[in-house]
Formats: C-alpha cells, structure tokens, sequence
C-alpha cells in the first residue's frame, strides 16, 4: 500500500546549532545537513520516518534522539538520566 501524506519539517534546521552529548562531553555544533528514511513497518499508509542530521566537524552521522535544538532541553534531558540513576528520594 502507498504511503499517504507529506514529509514533516526537520525540527532543528539546517545551519542552527544542535546541542548534543559526543565522548561523554555536552557539544554544540553547527547541523550542516538532514537525510530522512521513511519505512512503513505495519504495511498499512502510515510510514515512520527516522532523520539523521549531519554536524560540522563530526564525521557521525546523528540520530534525531541525540541531538536537541538548545542547551536547555539537553540539560533536561541529563537531569532526567540522572534521576533515573539516583531516584529522588533516595
């Protein structure tokens, strides 16, 4: 069956920065570029698609779940992991 509907936006564009976590260490880097893969898993009209961006200065190809459009939702994203390392409350 056809895949039905249009490719959504990228949600962080081409030349704005990404924040993001490379050797254990919070970077920023300039996205230089996007490729998305659209698979249809269920067989049906409803694809999923995966992005990847491209960084300056990293050869690594960056999944959309690694890299995040400001400093603050990666602070977020560390505070949750650590909390799910050392519970509140603990």
């Amino acid at each position: 069956m056809a895949l039905s509907g249009k490719p959504t936006p990228t949600g962080i564009q081409v030349g704005t920065d990404a924040y993001f976590i490379h050797n254990n260490i919070p970077q920023k880097a300039k996205v230089i570029g996007t490729s998305s893969e659209i698979t249809n898993p269920s067989e049906d009209s409803v694809g999923v698609a995966k992005i990847n961006y491209y960084l300056e200065g990293y050869p690594k190809l960056f999944k959309s779940t690694e890299i995040f459009p400001d400093g603050y939702d990666l602070i977020v994203y560390l505070g949750s992991l650590i909390d799910i390392i050392i519970p509140q409350g603990a």
